[in-house]
C-alpha cells in the first residue's frame, strides 16, 4: 500500500518492515551549513527536515519516538512482529537527519563548501531541547478506529485530529454509514456474537465482556482509561489465550503480546512499563499463577499517562497509558483495588479435558477471515450509537466514565448485557478480601461488636485458636504480628466494607486506639 506525503514523496507501508525509509531525493533536500557559533540556528534546520512525513518521526510523552517492526512473544511461546514504537537516540538521527538534509561545511583549503554526515553535535542538541516542533503522536493503530467526535479514521498516515499513525496494511476494510440505526447496530453485534459462537461461556454476561474486549480495543487510543478485561476457566485448554488472540487478530492483525508471571509484582511493573514505552496497544498478562496485582498495573488502568523510568538510565518520562490490558488464568483471582477495575469473563467446558474438544471451524483462521467484517461491526455498533445520541441510562463507572458512555452504553443499547455486572466475579476471587473476611469472622467470636485495643487481641490470641489463625493471615503483611503492627494493619483497613462489616475506631483508653468491628452479620449475610 502506498500513501503521498505534503511533498509529494511516495512512502510505502510494508506489513513486515511497517515503514520502509526512503532517503529525500537531493532536489527536495534541505541544505544546511554548519559554521561555528551558529549552533541555535542549524539545530533549528535539522528540527524542520526531520518535520517532512518521510522522516516518520514523533513526539510521544517525553521521547522522540519512531515506528519499527519488532519480535515480541505470543501465548503459545512463537514469536511475531508487530508494530511498536521505538525511542530513537542521537546516533540513529545523525544518520535519519543525514538522509534527509544536505549538510556542509566550509573546505578552509578550497574555499569551497563540501557535503559531510550530520555532525554529532547537531542530533545530540536536538535530542536534549524536549520542546519539539514535531508531531504529537497519541499511538499507533493498524485498524480503522472512531475519532473523538464520532467521525471514523481510516485512512493511512498521520491522523491530525487524533494524532494517531495509521498503518492499515493489505486488509480492505468495509465503509462505515454515516448515520447508521439502531437495526444496523443489533445486526453488527449479531456478528460480533458469532465470533464467540464456539466458546463456553458460563452466561451471557460473559459474552458481553468479550464484545466490551472488542470494541473498547478499537478505540482504546482514544479513550483516557479502560477497564482490564480478564477471561477465567476451571481448567486448562479452555480458550482462555484464545479468545484475547482472537480479540488482538481483530483490531491488529496479530496474536496479542503476552507478559509472563514474574515471581512478584515488581518484575511484572518491569515489564508492563517497557511495554507502555515502546506504545504497544494490546497487552495480556497470560496464565496468571499469582493473583493480578501491581500498583504500576493499578495506576496504569485509570491513569492517563504515568512517570516511567527508561531502562538503562537514571531519568524518568511521561508515557501515555492507552494500551488495551488483557489477562488470563485459571481460577484467576484479582486483588485489592483491581477488583473494580477488571471485568472478568468466564469459561467453562464441562469436561475433564477441553483441550480435546473438536469443533467445525478454526477460530484464528475464522477471525482473520472475518476481520475487516467484525471491525465495521465494531465501529458501526458505536457510530450508531453516537447517532442516536447517546440514549444510555446507566450510572457511569467510576475512573471510566469515558468508557462507559461509549462503549458499555453501546452495548446494552444494542442488546447486550451490561459487562461491568462482571466486576462481582473479580470481587469474590480477591485474597484481600477472602482474609479480612476471614480475620472478621475470627474477631466476631471473640468480641462481637465490644471496642477493644490491639494489645487485648493479641492477648487473647494466645488462648482463642481461631483467633491466633486468622491472625496469621496478616502474616502475609509482616513477619511477626505485634499489637503495633496490628494496630497499623488495621488502620490501613479501617473503613472498608466488606457486607457492610467494619473496622472502625473512634475512642482511645490510656492512649491507645479502641477498635471495634459494625455492622458484622455472620458470614452468611
Amino acid at each position: 500500500m502506498m500513501s503521498c506525503n505534503r511533498r509529494g514523496l511516495r512512502v510505502k507501508l510494508l506489513p513486515e518492515d511497517l515503514i520502509e525509509r526512503v532517503p529525500l531525493p537531493e532536489a527536495e533536500r534541505l541544505v544546511i551549513r554548519c559554521a561555528g557559533g551558529e549552533l541555535p540556528r542549524i539545530v533549528d534546520q535539522a528540527e524542520a527536515a526531520l518535520m517532512s512525513p518521510a522522516a516518520h518521526l514523533y513526539v510521544r510523552g517525553g521521547l522522540l519516538v519512531t515506528p519499527v517492526s519488532a519480535a515480541v512473544v505470543a501465548s503459545d511461546g512463537r514469536e511475531f512482529h508487530t508494530p511498536r514504537l521505538h525511542p530513537v537516540t542521537d546516533i540513529w538521527l545523525i544518520e535519519r537527519l543525514t538522509s534527509l538534509a544536505t549538510f556542509e561545511r566550509l573546505d578552509r583549503r578550497t574555499k569551497a563548501y563540501v557535503t559531510v554526515d550530520c555532525p554529532a553535535t547537531i542530533a545530540r542538541s536536538l535530542m536534549a531541547r524536549q520542546q519539539w516542533r514535531l508531531p504529537k503522536l497519541a499511538g499507533l493503530i493498524t485498524a480503522p478506529s472512531l475519532r473523538g467526535d464520532g467521525t471514523i479514521i481510516a485512512a493511512d498516515g498521520y491522523d491530525h485530529a487524533s494524532r494517531l499513525l495509521v498503518v492499515l496494511g493489505e486488509t480492505r476494510f468495509r465503509p462505515i454509514k454515516d448515520a447508521p440505526t439502531h437495526a444496523d447496530a443489533c445486526r453488527a453485534l449479531a456478528e460480533i456474537h458469532n465470533l464467540f459462537a464456539t466458546f463456553p461461556f458460563v452466561a451471557d454476561i460473559d459474552l458481553a465482556v468479550a464484545t466490551s474486549a472488542v470494541l473498547t480495543t478499537l478505540v482504546r487510543r482514544m479513550l483516557p482509561t479502560a477497564p482490564i478485561h480478564a477471561v477465567t476457566a476451571h481448567t486448562a485448554g479452555s480458550g482462555k489465550s484464545l479468545l484475547v488472540d482472537m480479540v488482538a487478530i481483530v483490531a491488529t492483525g496479530r496474536r496479542a503480546p503476552v507478559i509472563a508471571a514474574g515471581r512478584a509484582p515488581e518484575e511484572m511493573d518491569k515489564r508492563l512499563g517497557a511495554m507502555l514505552l515502546q506504545g504497544h496497544s494490546l497487552i495480556s498478562f497470560d496464565n496468571l499463577q499469582a493473583p493480578l496485582s501491581g500498583d504500576l498495573l493499578a495506576q496504569s488502568v485509570t491513569q492517563e499517562a504515568l512517570m516511567l523510568r527508561l531502562l538503562g538510565h537514571s531519568i524518568t518520562v511521561e508515557t501515555p497509558t492507552n494500551a488495551m490490558l488483557f489477562a488470563t488464568g485459571n481460577n484467576l483471582r484479582i486483588m485489592g483495588d483491581l477488583t473494580r477495575r477488571c471485568l472478568v469473563a468466564r469459561l467453562d467446558p464441562a469436561c475433564e479435558h477441553p483441550e480435546l474438544r473438536a469443533f467445525d471451524r478454526d477460530a484464528l483462521a475464522y477471525a482473520a477471515a472475518q476481520r475487516a467484517d467484525i471491525v465495521g461491526a465494531a465501529l458501526t455498533i458505536l457510530k450508531a450509537y453516537l447517532v442516536a445520541g447517546r440514549p444510555g441510562t446507566l450510572p457511569p463507572l467510576g475512573s471510566f466514565e469515558t468508557w462507559s458512555r461509549l462503549v458499555r452504553e453501546a452495548i446494552v443499547w444494542a442488546g447486550g448485557q451490561d459487562p461491568v455486572q462482571s466486576l462481582e466475579a473479580g470481587r469474590a476471587s480477591d485474597p484481600q478480601r477472602e482474609r479480612l473476611l476471614a480475620i472478621m469472622a475470627a474477631w466476631w467470636d471473640a468480641f462481637a461488636d465490644r471496642e477493644v485495643t490491639a494489645s487485648e487481641v493479641i492477648t487473647k490470641a494466645s488462648a482463642d485458636t481461631g483467633l491466633r489463625d486468622a491472625l496469621d493471615l496478616i502474616k502475609l503483611d509482616f513477619q511477626e504480628v505485634t499489637a503495633k503492627r496490628l494496630g497499623e494493619w488495621l488502620a490501613r483497613v479501617s473503613g472498608q466494607r466488606i457486607r457492610n462489616a467494619r473496622f472502625e475506631t473512634a475512642n482511645k483508653r490510656h492512649g491507645s486506639a479502641l477498635w471495634r468491628l459494625a455492622g458484622y452479620r455472620g458470614e452468611d449475610a
